[in-house]
């Protein structure tokens, strides 16, 4: 993991978070917004469940049951596509972006060199959120109560994580920006 942030450290400079920037507003702008679209024509006023920040086991079903087979086949497709490729690329632009904003706090005298993997725990919970729901989905009518729990608690965790990340930039922001006007 060391050797992970120091690369993150090395690397976040403000071109290659610019560079990331692109690809997120895309998805975030254009392309999740038709997908969930589609899923809530299908399903009613039914979206996606990782959009969600906890739900029930009978909302689960209701949910699956709401999306139709169509409905169900298209989450399962983005949660393998689409929510694999927005949660590594905001994983690594937030990464970069706590990294820059850190650097220019603290220098080489870093609070912590491990706060630019805080994005990365919320990659992982994303990632096992889209294995359970996945399964779910693909399992319906057959749902393991198990499993939905197990899902709502990764959504959960990805959600307040998130915010730990947004939080911490922050604060590295605000500092950043009180000590450019202090030098000043």
């Amino acid at each position: 993991m060391h050797t992970l942030a120091k690369a993150i450290y090395r690397q976040a400079k403000l071109k290659n978070i610019l560079i990331l920037l692109a690809p997120i507003v895309a998805l975030v702008g254009f392309i999740l917004p038709k997908a969930e679209a589609s899923l809530l024509k299908k399903s009613g006023e039914y979206g996606s469940l990782d959009y969600k920040f906890s739900y029930s086991f009978d909302f689960v079903d209701e949910s699956l049951a709401a999306y139709g087979s169509e409905g169900r086949s298209l989450f399962v497709w983005v949660l393998a596509t689409l929510d694999v490729i927005y949660p590594v690329l905001t994983a690594l632009f937030l990464s970069l972006l706590i990294g820059y904003l850190a650097q220019k706090v603290y220098g080489e005298k870093l609070l912590s060199p491990y706060i630019v993997m805080i994005p990365f725990s919320t990659l992982i919970l994303d990632f096992l959120e889209n294995a359970s729901l996945a399964t779910l989905a693909l399992r319906y009518p057959d749902l393991s109560a198990a499993v939905a729990q197990a899902a709502s608690l990764f959504t959960s965790a990805k959600w307040l994580t998130a915010a730990a990340s947004l939080l911490l930039i922050a604060y590295l922001a605000i500092k950043a920006l009180f000590k450019r006007f202090a030098s000043q």
